[in-house]
């Protein structure tokens, strides 16, 4: 076989490097054998450990070629169905399918049309890079933006596809022309799932995800030890988790508080375009004079009273709440999550 050494599962770099060199040296006819035994393997409904080393040898075919090969419609199909489909094996095998997907981008056999049966959604997250590698990017995002925004706002989507299709989204918006696209409705979805996400998210995490449960006195399994998130100076919680919060693992509420305030910036630009530049500057006036702040200052004392003191109140606590997180401006939850990392930095 022409990948035997690449077979063994602890290849020295001189071993690797050779696997590469003979990859390359692959002439066109040799590579059109290759892909006749691939689409002959990929029509069956085979998944052994064979199945494995003919995909795995045709991703390094694909990763090392120095120019174009032809890759059959048909066997793009097959591969799209590999990673997309029910009972067509195991992660391992969908995501070296999806692997192999993604090197041949751009290409537009690759992109996935609709998401009907037998498109078992939970998948979908293994080819949201090859959506994001074509050449008409902004058309093509524009096309999957209402998936992503069904995905991210339907109850009961499944965890890996809402946090993929808010990546997704965090990756698009800032493409000329995408945004345009959207409704009111839609834009006003988004805003109301971000400023809940920046605000809703567990202040506790599983201290060890991976340890047994056990039993209690009555056979049921009992919780796992849930534990506080840590500030930065190791101090418990002390309000709203955000990007500095600490812990040993994170849930998926967690990593969507973290990807929610990644688009925040580009997001607000969108809500809130910047206003038209004016020949007249702003008046400035001490921060004193223009109303109250929330960063306490040092001031003069009078007569008959003791100096100001700062106390540690946290920043965002000083935002007087307005309704639940879905009724509050974005951009009001946008400060006072802001004003939190600042209060976690002082710490």
């Amino acid at each position: 076989s022409l990948f035997r050494v690449y077979e063994q599962n602890n290849m020295s770099i001189s071993q690797e490097s050779l696997v590469y060199q003979q990859a390359r040296a692959v002439n066109e006819g040799e590579f059109a054998d290759w892909l006749s035994n691939v689409q002959s393997i990929l029509q069956t409904d085979n998944r052994s450990s064979e199945f494995v080393s003919a995909i795995r040898q045709f991703y390094i075919l694909c990763i090392v070629t120095k120019y174009d090969r032809t890759i059959p419609e048909q066997v793009l199909d097959l591969l799209r169905g590999v990673v997309l489909e029910p009972e067509q094996g195991s992660v391992r095998i969908r995501i070296l399918a999806a692997a192999i997907l993604a090197e041949l981008c751009p290409n537009p056999h690759i992109i996935v049309r609709d998401f009907d049966l037998p498109v078992e959604l939970k998948y979908v997250p293994f080819v949201m890079a090859t959506f994001l590698a074509q050449t008409n990017r902004a058309a093509i995002l524009s096309s999957y933006l209402p998936h992503m925004i069904k995905w991210v706002s339907e109850v009961g989507t499944h965890a890996e596809l809402r946090m993929a299709s808010l990546t997704f989204l965090s990756s698009s918006i800032s493409h000329i022309g995408v945004v345009d696209t959207l409704t009111e409705g839609q834009k006003s979805t988004i805003s109301s799932l971000l400023g809940e996400w920046l605000v809703t998210a567990n202040t506790s995490c599983i201290a060890n995800p991976g340890a047994s449960s056990g039993l209690t006195l009555f056979g049921s399994a009992s919780r796992k030890q849930m534990v506080l998130v840590k500030e930065l100076d190791g101090t418990g919680s002390q309000d709203i988790f955000t990007i500095l919060s600490i812990g040993p693992h994170y849930s998926t509420d967690q990593i969507i508080n973290v990807i929610s305030f990644s688009l925040l910036f580009h997001w607000l630009n969108v809500m809130y375009p910047p206003r038209s530049h004016t020949t007249h500057a702003p008046v400035r006036r001490p921060l004193s004079q223009a109303g109250h702040s929330p960063i306490a200052t040092p001031t003069t004392p009078d007569r008959g009273r003791s100096p100001a003191i700062a106390t540690p109140t946290s920043f965002s606590k000083l935002l007087t709440p307005i309704g639940g997180p879905r009724k509050r401006e974005l951009k009001l939850i946008a400060l006072q999550y802001c004003l939190r990392i600042l209060d976690q930095w002082e710490r």
